[in-house]
């Protein structure tokens, strides 16, 4: 997948991940430490906003750049590469 920039023209990659705000039977923060070891940095959160096991959740928004953000982009063709 972080090889998607030459693929597919992709310059960002986005993780959505449920935060446990206590220790929780039900949840880690295992993916939040993954994806910043992963190089993901946290971009926005939404505070409990998600809900399963009977308790509510941050969702916290992640993203990694991995293309350069420059002019005369080539676009996305869905369906070209089975997207």
């Amino acid at each position: 997948m972080m090889t998607a920039e030459n693929e597919y023209s992709t310059k960002d990659m986005y993780a959505c991940i449920a935060l446990a705000k206590e220790p929780d039977p039900h949840l880690t923060n295992a993916s939040l430490h993954f994806h910043e070891s992963m190089g993901f940095r946290k971009a926005g959160v939404f505070h409990n906003s998600g809900y399963k096991f009977d308790t509510w959740y941050d969702m916290i928004w992640m993203e990694k750049i991995i293309g350069i953000h420059g002019k005369n982009q080539n676009g996305v063709k869905f369906g070209e590469y089975g997207i």
